[in-house]
């Protein structure tokens, strides 16, 4: 069961990195930025031990985080966490 509460904390850790980054536009900017959140909080969690060091390289994947925001994203605009607007 540790590993659930691994991925748990990484999923909301990637969660609110992407919440953080977003606004209208510029999605390959939005998602840089983020995997670069994601890359230092995982570091950080790694490091006070609160994820094993092989689970945060693992998530550290830029294709494997790349895949996940894709995927996360996807799922909040299907369910209307993200508010519609025009790119300005």
């Amino acid at each position: 069961m540790q590993i659930l509460r691994w991925v748990y904390i990484i999923a909301s850790l990637i969660a609110t990195s992407i919440e953080l980054v977003e606004e209208p536009g510029n999605g390959a900017e939005k998602k840089k930025k983020a995997i670069g959140l994601i890359q230092e909080g995982l570091e950080i969690l790694a490091e006070d031990r609160i994820i094993p060091k092989w689970l945060a390289g693992v998530f550290s994947n830029e294709t494997f985080l790349g895949w996940l925001i894709d995927v996360m994203v996807s799922l909040a605009n299907n369910n209307g966490f993200f508010a519609k607007t025009e790119a300005v």
